[in-house]
């Protein structure tokens, strides 16, 4: 049986995505939280997030007189009423992340932005066992991304086609989508709760029928890809990184790995007998290109 990549080179075709873009409905709960996020984009909303530790000094320097959207839906702080319209309020509620905090409030969820683009995602501080994570290292994967396009190539006679694995808040789909509107894009997570998140941020970034979303994650019979992205911790990666490779018939990146964690990676890499990548490093974040 030949690999993905053996059957690109030696002509064969591709099976097709399984799913259909798009195909999920969302909730009213869902609704909500697309609502509520394309609303705060109309308004401007910005938030850049930054690491935990230095989430934890902000928010230890002494409350400002008066509360902002961004000190609600990126700082994640405690809120009054009064301090949020009413639509806003029915809508968190709607959508289930309305915490009561005593007579006050607080919302579960936070969303922040990556230039004209806005994503929810879980609100801070992250300990939920489901909780769908978004920071700095995020920003430096899309801008990874974002650069490497330029080098992807595919077969003339149909879509480039993206698999995103571990998609968490969809951020790599939804760029994909955005950056190559004719791709093709499936993104899978084995978090139904950030499956969930991944949808509701298409839908709000106005790309939901460009992505088949779907919980699970990859095996041998999952169709090929001409770039195949895993944004995910170095032991998982090493756990399925022979599936990956199979799966890759042009780039493959696998990121979320620290400095202290390559060797791991790259031990793995070898014994799938793959010796010529590529590393890309920023501070301790870690990407390696095949």
């Amino acid at each position: 049986m030949h690999t993905a990549l053996e059957r690109e080179h030696l002509g064969g075709t591709l099976a097709p995505f399984s799913g259909v873009p798009g195909a999920a409905v969302l909730n009213p709960s869902d609704l909500a939280l697309v609502k509520l996020g394309q609303d705060l984009k109309k308004r401007g909303y910005q938030f850049t997030t930054i690491t935990p530790a230095s989430h934890d000094r902000v928010n230890a320097r002494p409350a400002k007189p008066q509360t902002s959207l961004a000190d609600i839906f990126g700082w994640s702080h405690i809120f009054a009423a009064a301090h949020i319209s009413a639509q806003d309020l029915a809508r968190l509620a709607t959508a289930g992340a309305l915490e009561f905090i005593g007579a006050a409030y607080r919302s579960s969820v936070r969303f922040s932005t990556l230039g004209d683009q806005l994503f929810a995602h879980s609100a801070f501080p992250t300990e939920q066992s489901d909780a769908v994570f978004f920071g700095p290292d995020t920003y430096r994967f899309i801008r990874f991304i974002q650069q490497s396009w330029g080098t992807m190539k595919h077969a003339p006679s149909r879509r480039l086609r993206v698999l995103d694995v571990g998609t968490g808040t969809g951020i790599l789909a939804i760029a994909a989508a955005k950056l190559v509107p004719e791709a093709r894009v499936e993104a899978c997570d084995t978090d139904e709760a950030a499956v969930a998140i991944a949808r509701e941020n298409a839908e709000a970034n106005g790309v939901a029928e460009k992505i088949n979303f779907r919980v699970g994650s990859v095996d041998d019979s999952t169709p090929s890809a001409d770039l195949v992205c895993a944004n995910l911790t170095a032991d998982v990666i090493s756990q399925m990184l022979q599936t990956l490779v199979s799966l890759s018939c042009g780039k493959l990146i696998l990121s979320g790995i620290l400095e202290t964690q390559i060797e791991l990676v790259q031990s793995g890499l070898h014994a799938c007998g793959i010796d010529d990548f590529e590393v890309a490093q920023d501070g301790e974040w870690v990407a390696l290109i095949i």
